[in-house]
């Protein structure tokens, strides 16, 4: 479904229809979504570059160690950690958070 989207044929606003329906379809079927189906639907989403989307169903599935590892190879990337990143650290890892800003 977002595949198509990021061939450029389509404009931004189809993408952001497109990106909508994907959270809504994630959050109602989030209970077949995340067993078996975890490391698949992880897989592919990675593969085609779709942090935004991998970022929500990661939190969405509670694996805050996937959240936090992707947080912190962006710092590695960019060094300087945006306050948005910071906030959702916070308030799924704080005692993880701690240890790793000290």
């Amino acid at each position: 479904m977002l595949v198509a989207v990021g061939t450029g044929k389509r404009g931004p606003s189809e993408l952001k229809k497109t990106k909508r329906r994907f959270k809504t379809f994630v959050k109602h079927n989030k209970q077949f979504l995340s067993r078996e189906n975890k490391e698949t639907i992880i897989k592919v989403l990675s593969s085609h570059g779709r942090d935004e989307e991998l970022l929500f169903f990661a939190e969405l599935v509670k694996d805050y160690e996937r959240v936090l590892t992707h947080h912190i190879q962006q710092v590695r990337r960019f060094v300087r950690v945006p306050q948005q990143v910071i906030a959702r650290l916070r308030s799924h890892c704080t005692c993880i958070f701690a240890v790793y800003v000290t």
